[in-house]
């Protein structure tokens, strides 16, 4: 496709080409838009006429917005940017709806960006519950409505959800550890337990390195729930000295600190915080804070305290409250503070908050609301 000469344009362009399941219909009226072909795009734009239109309403309805923007018809393509209650719009879409709204001049910078951030999410929780009742064996409804729950800090919705996601393909470890992360945000620690029973009889004995990491890890973020000789650990060694998982390294040996830690060896636990080669994102945050676990069970308290504030430097501060009574963040929250990872990080910061400093978690606030 052409370069783009607005952010509109390169906003739509990407939306176009991430799906691969898009209407041939959609992906050709893109392209049409694209390189100034309004008029050829129109008749494709406004056909509804597709077996799976509802999974692609908010596509349909972007695209409308773009037409409208290149006839010169503002009011109508306003109109087709904040009138999303019937369309599924993806982080993608709202950034490209926000794009036009800007360029259009209906909206400054700041308010595009709270409307894209608000009202768009509502509806579109509303409507991705009724393509769950409408596709209940299509996964990516149950994935899509996940993430945004998670993003609502509705944890114990969206752990749902992603349990359903894992059904479809319960060979994905990934997965399994989506789905565990919102557990632990729930603080269903009995869920939790099950889920990572079943993980690991599911997965099997014998795993790769990087599934070894994610049995590991997973089923020892919460203390007492597994025997540690239960666990692939030696595989995880194995994967930590193997040139062949170089680039997962500094993740193996965070677990590996957790490992030690929860077996209560807390020098080796900080032996293997001693070796990370980058202390910072996702790796480095857990890491620091079984360092700052252990720092603490060692007497080290002012080094414990120390090393809990460099990890809580990285760990997503929305996560501290997001979906308690305590929350005045913005709703949704970001995506990728949203992550798994983060929020296994966020996990164990409580933990080494709790202990450290004596400062118990919020609870969380029932799913009822959006």
């Amino acid at each position: 496709m052409p370069a783009a000469s607005s952010e509109w344009k390169t906003l739509l362009a990407d939306a176009v080409n991430s799906d691969e399941l898009l209407p041939r219909r959609l992906r050709l009226a893109g392209a049409l838009l694209l390189i100034g072909r309004a008029s050829d795009a129109q008749p494709l734009v406004e056909t509804t006429d597709d077996q799976n239109a509802a999974l692609y309403s908010g596509m349909q309805n972007m695209l409308s917005a773009c037409l409208c923007h290149e006839l010169g018809q503002n009011d109508a393509a306003l109109s087709a940017c904040v009138d999303l209650t019937s369309s599924i719009v993806p982080r993608g879409l709202q950034e490209l709806g926000r794009a036009v709204l800007i360029e259009i001049g209906s909206r400054t910078t700041a308010e595009g960006e709270q409307w894209v951030r608000n009202g768009v999410w509502k509806s579109e929780l509303a409507e991705v519950d009724r393509l769950v009742e409408r596709h209940p064996n299509d996964e990516r409804v149950f994935q899509h409505r996940g993430y945004v729950r998670s993003q609502l800090g509705r944890w114990s919705d969206a752990a749902a959800d992603l349990r359903r996601f894992v059904d479809f393909e319960p060979s994905d470890r990934l997965r399994w550890s989506h789905c565990a992360s919102l557990l632990l945000m729930a603080n269903d620690r009995e869920g939790f337990s099950q889920l990572g029973e079943q993980m690991r009889d599911q997965l099997g004995p014998a795993p790769s390195a990087e599934i070894a990491d994610t049995i590991c890890k997973v089923s020892l973020l919460l203390s007492d729930t597994v025997d540690v000789a239960e666990l692939p650990v030696p595989v995880l060694r194995e994967g930590e000295d193997s040139p062949r998982w170089a680039g997962y390294h500094n993740w193996f040996r965070g677990s590996l600190a957790l490992v030690a830690y929860r077996e209560g060896n807390w020098n080796e636990a900080v032996a293997w915080t001693d070796k990370l080669t980058d202390s910072t994102g996702q790796s480095g945050a857990l890491a620091l804070v079984v360092r700052a676990l252990a720092l603490f069970q060692q007497g080290e308290e002012d080094n414990a305290v120390k090393t809990l504030r460099q990890a809580e430097a990285e760990i997503p501060v929305a996560l501290r409250t997001l979906g308690t009574d305590e929350f005045t963040g913005e709703l949704p929250a970001r995506p990728e503070a949203v992550s798994p990872d983060w929020l296994f990080a966020e996990t164990l910061r409580r933990e080494a908050s709790t202990l450290i400093r004596g400062s118990a978690a919020p609870k969380p606030t029932s799913n009822s609301g959006n």
